[in-house]
């Protein structure tokens, strides 16, 4: 499975003073500043660019980083916020990349050649244990013959729900940030929304007809996904823990139905939102259960095309089902002129916690869903990146 896009080539955009620091300046880069040795880069030079939440090898490269476990995180150094790492293209990088500066290209992606993995929560890695531990449930002679082409060939027929990936006509909810294409998101013109975004985990619950024999005798097949991956009705965490005590399982049926009865060519219905209760991401909003909050609905046809509801659409649905949607903000948003602006916006209290606590920030859609993006807190960040003003990371010495 390749790996998630966390390292890419990209142009300089920007250099400038930190106040009060000799031996580091600022390094504007797509919409992010990064905090660079001074004399590394002006303007118009190529580097290579490390998102934040990267997971970079314990290697001499990345010697700097291993007070924080060598992760990326956005820290603050001589009160300047850095939010990734811009690496110049030196030698050691080109013979990694094993390619030569010229044949670089901007927006290329170098995560396999860097070797770096996307940062994952314990919320995240729970996921992949649930799937993943579908192996350990199996008889120790199955587990044996697993290691076979031939027996996962049969184990998928035999139990399809149990093996099939997330469903390939609806999106993963990860939504692009808006550092990373400022331009784009900033000139969007057509109607938008705003939500707050929740810390959680993300689910996808979704029912679709299967086509059966010989294209009759086709049945209705429900299923549950964590963020990137299909869970097993009775496997461990939150996705089917909410799946069976909210009743979703009829909840998709009544959706379902409710779709065939006004004439939709309808094959399948979904609907996504975050998850958030006392086991999950230290439960920052003190919940005593687990509880689900709607940010998309789509129908699937038999033709295979999905179309994604529109808000109001969504807020219907989930009223219809006795569902919560995420917070809406604003159903009519006007996005504002500059980076800085939006940023600042997404700093604010969450509007669902029963204590005050900084939100991660913002979702903007548009109401057609056709676009999305996110706008996260820096006061979120920082708040939670385990990282102080005062960062003793070498490079600030």
């Amino acid at each position: 499975m390749s790996r998630e896009r966390m390292a890419h080539i990209e142009e300089v955009v920007s250099v400038g003073p930190i106040a009060g620091a000799d031996n580091i300046e600022v390094v504007g880069v797509l919409g992010w500043q990064c905090v660079a040795k001074k004399g590394d880069f002006k303007v118009g030079d190529k580097c290579v660019y490390i998102e934040i939440d990267s997971i970079c090898p314990p290697t001499e490269m990345f010697q700097f980083l291993e007070p924080r476990k060598f992760r990326v995180k956005t820290i603050k150094l001589r009160k300047q916020i850095s939010q990734g790492l811009a690496l110049p293209i030196d030698e050691a990088v080109l013979a990694l990349l094993k390619k030569d500066l010229h044949s670089l290209k901007v927006g290329d992606d170098v995560t396999e050649a860097m070797n770096i993995d996307k940062f994952q929560s314990k919320s995240d890695l729970e996921g992949t244990r649930t799937v993943n531990g579908l192996k350990s449930k199996m008889w120790p002679i199955t587990q044996f013959l697993y290691r076979f082409a031939w027996f996962r060939w049969l184990y998928r027929i035999v139990y399809p729900k149990r093996t099939k990936g997330f469903p390939s006509w609806i999106k993963k909810s990860d939504e692009d940030r808006i550092q990373n294409n400022p331009t784009r998101y900033l000139g969007i013109t057509d109607p938008v929304y705003r939500t707050e975004k929740l810390d959680g985990q993300s689910a996808t619950y979704f029912v679709q007809k299967t086509k059966g024999l010989f294209g009759i005798f086709g049945k209705l097949d429900f299923g549950i996904c964590s963020r990137n991956l299909r869970v097993g009705l009775f496997s461990n965490g939150s996705w089917p823990e909410v799946y069976k005590r909210l009743q979703f399982k009829d909840k998709l049926e009544v959706l379902y139905q409710h779709y065939v009865n006004l004439g939709f060519d309808c094959y399948g219905v979904m609907f996504q939102g975050e998850i958030i209760g006392p086991t999950i991401q230290k439960n920052k909003y003190h919940r005593t259960e687990n509880e689900f909050y709607m940010f998309s609905a789509a129908w699937l046809d038999s033709k295979g095309k999905t179309t994604y509801f529109t808000m109001q659409e969504m807020v219907k649905i989930a009223k219809m089902l006795g569902l919560n949607t995420v917070p809406i903000l604003d159903p009519e948003y006007k996005i504002l002129p500059t980076l800085e602006e939006m940023l600042k916006m997404a700093e604010a209290k969450s509007v669902i916690s029963k204590l005050p606590v900084e939100r991660e920030g913002v979702v903007i859609r548009t109401h057609n869903q056709l676009v999305s993006f996110k706008v996260i807190s820096n006061k979120f960040l920082l708040k939670y990146a385990d990282e102080d003003e005062d960062d003793p990371a070498p490079e600030a010495k």
